[in-house]
């Protein structure tokens, strides 16, 4: 008879404690409390990681180390910054017969409390005084004075505070654009323009003052380099990134005008006079002066994993737990305006690259100029549990070269305050990123982004989950070209699944629940509850042999449908969905030809109690001459033969409600019933770290 193989018994961890009150000349380990104060915590992380690189070994860490944080706020003067030899060990053995526990650095907070690593620093020195007839607070800065530090963004007691804007609602309009050239491309743009009479003026410190333009799906920021008051024209800074005219149209753009002294005036504003070195605030009602907890942004970012490459040297086996990191500021080069898409040229708070196995669990990432976490070309690496809020740009980026990526119960929320494209859930081109159960909500760009590839070319992106997610609040009637998720090129085997996804509203074109866009294919689009949206619950701008069934789409303001380009391949399947409309129409775009399936739907128009009138347009009007479609119409083209009309009987659908009444006859089309309401995050994700 074989003898059963004694088991490995765990090897303890070493364990490194961090403190406020700490000494980096310190051991790190607690002392018994009637020893002498001789030893202890250490002060810094930075401290406690090159200690920890003691325990390594040529394949990683001889044996676990966690590094235990107490709570305090820990200020960083420098980017703690990681790699493959701070790495953990890798898994060894047979995982079915003998598989060890991998040896991993762990980063976590002490139990109960809350430690932060801050990329801010506190403003003091307040003095009171009066600007522009009000009263106002006043502290020198003198790096700011000589240019070494210039901060766009500031928090008073934990709040963001803007800087002065104009108009103060809606938007200015460029009258004209000189240097546009006739027949150019929107890709090209321009660094001029003629303002309307008194948009502009000669403002103290005019260089310092910010051109945000909206257009399309990006803004712009530009900065005023010369403006004649007699001709009204505008030279800035750097040029735009797209053309500055208003979309498709010929008239002139619309941008907001940023940081002007003159106009500050409103408690909650705040100016940087980097000429004097002076910072100006408008306190709010009950601040004061030397109570307020004021801070700027110094460092862009906070933590960076970076291995050599993403195999071998790659930077691994490393744990994140219940830690805050707050306030960062990203400098783009001189020249940059915007990135083409999505902010996603903008980095993280939390930066990895080359990495293997690496988690993020229970951690706030909040109070940044950026995305809160970037990931390029990592494997396996976990965001789970998290809160993302009041983000400079989008929540959570998951770059090309990821594979595996687990984003999942996280809140990622009130993004785009700097570059208002910045997108909820960013996934480029990757493999099996695993997007499940978030709560994605207030941008003013796409909830959620998947797939990098423009067309039907080959592409790397396969295989990604986008579950469970309750996504709404977007675009806010900022940017154009967006949806609750957004899909692009070619990516067999993704999956949208279950998604919660309402009131998305555009600022002109564009305000769709889920978009299927630019050669988006073989994606399967199954049982999501989609409703108020500007645009349309679903829009098709091209793609291929996409599968759209089992879906609840209510409420569309303009119509509900949409394919942008008749093409001589099968566009997708429409099947078993329940359409309801109030307002508008269900179907528009170009119809020439029945290369997609549409069949077995439930239709019901609100108001008019069932189908009367218009159903469909056709804007490239080869079904009927004004390119009105009605619904006999709409089925001698041979689409819905086997559809109905019929109220689905839903419970309370103004107030959410799409549970059905009885007798509701949403099982004619075949429909099967789904449920949304635990979308978004589930119980919190809890773990013990040891000590």
């Amino acid at each position: 008879m074989a003898r059963k193989k004694a088991e490995k018994k765990p090897v303890p961890p070493v364990v490194i404690h961090v403190s406020p009150s700490g000494n980096d000349r310190w051991s790190g380990r607690l002392p018994k409390p009637e020893a002498r104060r001789k030893d202890g915590p250490m002060a810094t992380i930075h401290a406690a990681v090159a200690r920890a690189r003691r325990y390594q070994g040529k394949e990683g860490l001889k044996r676990p180390v966690n590094i235990l944080v107490r709570g305090g706020t820990y200020c960083l003067t420098e980017p703690l910054v990681l790699n493959e030899r701070d790495s953990g060990a890798p898994r060894s053995g047979n995982p079915w017969t003998d598989f060890t526990q991998p040896k991993l650095l762990t980063i976590a907070a002490y139990k109960g409390e809350k430690p932060i690593l801050s990329g801010g620093r506190r403003i003091t020195g307040w003095k009171t005084s009066r600007v522009n007839g009000v009263d106002c607070w006043v502290a020198a800065v003198p790096e700011a004075k000589g240019g070494k530090w210039n901060f766009h963004q500031l928090w008073v007691n934990g709040k963001r505070r803007e800087r002065t804007v104009l108009p103060a609602k809606g938007f200015f309009r460029m009258e004209s654009v000189p240097d546009k050239k006739e027949g150019s491309g929107f890709q090209e743009g321009q660094q001029t323009f003629i303002c309307h009479e008194g948009d502009i003026r000669q403002w103290k410190n005019l260089r310092d003052v910010e051109i945000h333009t909206f257009n399309f799906w990006i803004d712009e920021h530009q900065w005023i380099k010369r403006f004649n008051l007699a001709t009204r024209l505008v030279e800035l800074d750097r040029k735009s990134k797209f053309h500055l005219l208003d979309e498709w149209r010929k008239e002139g753009a619309q941008y907001r005008v940023e940081n002007v002294f003159e106009e500050l005036r409103k408690p909650g504003q705040w100016y940087l006079d980097r000429k004097q070195g002076l910072l100006y605030y408008i306190p709010r009602k009950g601040e004061l002066p030397g109570k307020a907890e004021v801070i700027a942004p110094c460092l862009p970012e906070l933590l960076r994993i970076e291995g050599r490459d993403p195999d071998k040297k790659a930077a691994r086996g490393i744990t994140c737990e219940g830690l805050t990191f707050k306030y960062n500021e990203w400098v783009p080069k001189k020249d940059w305006s915007s990135s083409a898409q999505a902010a996603h040229e903008v980095p993280g708070i939390i930066n990895l690259k080359n990495a293997r196995n690496i988690t993020f669990r229970n951690c706030v990432i909040e109070h940044s100029g950026t995305y809160g976490i970037d990931l390029e070309s990592t494997f396996e690496a976990r965001v789970e549990g998290c809160t993302l809020r009041d983000l400079g740009a989008g929540g959570v980026k998951v770059w090309h070269g990821c594979k595996r990526t687990h984003v999942l119960d996280n809140e990622i929320a009130d993004g785009g305050h700097i570059y208002g494209a910045g997108v909820g859930a960013l996934i480029g081109k990757t493999m099996g990123t695993r997007l499940i159960h978030n709560h994605i909500h207030d941008f003013y760009y796409s909830g959620v982004s998947v797939g990098w590839t423009w067309g039907y070319q080959e592409s790397d992106t396969w295989g990604n989950i986008i579950e469970h997610n309750h996504i709404h609040d977007l675009g806010k009637y900022m940017l154009s070209d967006m949806g609750g998720i957004y899909c692009l090129g070619t990516q067999q085997g993704t999956r949208l699944r279950f998604n919660h996804i309402h009131d998305v509203f555009s600022r002109t074109y564009g305000g769709w629940g889920i978009y299927t866009d630019e050669g988006s294919t073989h994606i399967l689009i199954e049982n999501n509850l989609v409703y108020n949206t500007k645009c349309g619950g679903f829009h098709q701008h091209y793609g291929r042999e996409n599968l759209i069934q089992n879906n609840i789409f209510y409420h569309a303001i303009e119509n509900q449908f949409a394919r942008s380009r008749f093409e001589p391949h099968s566009s997708f399947t429409f099947r078993r969905n329940i359409c309801v409309i109030r307002e508008g129409l269900f179907w528009k775009g170009d119809f020439r030809g029945a290369n997609a399936v549409m069949d077995g739907n439930m239709y019901w128009h609100e108001k008019s109690r069932g189908l009367k009138g218009q159903f469909a347009e056709d804007f490239s009007k080869k079904t009927a001459k004004d390119g009105k479609v009605d619904f006999r119409r709409w089925k001698r083209l041979g689409f819905d033969r086997g559809s109905i009309v019929a109220n689905p009987e839903f419970v309370n659908p103004r107030r959410g409600n799409f549970g059905f009444r009885p007798g509701s006859p949403f099982a004619r089309i075949g429909f099967i019933p789904f449920d949304v309401s635990d979308s978004g995050p589930r119980r919190p994700v809890r773990t013990e770290v040891q000590d």
